[in-house]
């Protein structure tokens, strides 16, 4: 099967694999996930009825129009540990449809470093709220001491 890219590649697959064909539900999106995995793993993903259906799940969930571009954002671009370390499998791209659907639509990924970046500004934050609090409080308590 030849596919071209919107970049004009066009990209050779392996008639062996079997992919959905162009009249399925699933194909504009596997094609493209497929194609960002052989590109980053330099192996084509493999194709089955669980991966079918997770597919065809994830697509129900982002909407058919913006599905594949989303599986793109996934495998190029998401860098968390458990991710890679799982090669970007489709049940992960399934599981969690939603939040690759934000990072693809804000340009932002989430790492575990960002994420304790986050928490500890958060805490940060939190502690000089508490600051203020009690600092406004000793300044009421000293003004209604009746000081001259």
């Amino acid at each position: 099967m030849r596919v071209t890219a919107p970049n004009g590649t066009i990209h050779e697959i392996p008639a062996e694999l079997r992919y959905p064909g162009p009249d399925t539900k699933s194909h504009k999106t596997w094609i493209a996930y497929a194609i960002a995995y052989e590109g980053r793993y330099h192996s084509w993903p493999v194709w089955n009825q669980t991966v079918g259906g997770q597919i065809c799940n994830f697509i129900d969930r982002v909407g058919a129009e913006v599905a594949p571009r989303i599986a793109v954002h996934y495998v190029r671009r998401v860098q968390e540990d458990f991710i890679v370390r799982e090669m970007h499998p489709v049940r992960l791209l399934q599981q969690n449809a939603e939040k690759w659907a934000t990072q693809c639509q804000t340009g932002h990924t989430m790492t575990s470093t960002r994420a304790r970046q986050a928490d500890q500004l958060d805490a940060n934050a939190s502690v000089a709220d508490d600051a203020m609090g009690i600092l406004l409080a000793a300044r009421a308590a000293a003004g209604e001491g009746g000081a001259c």
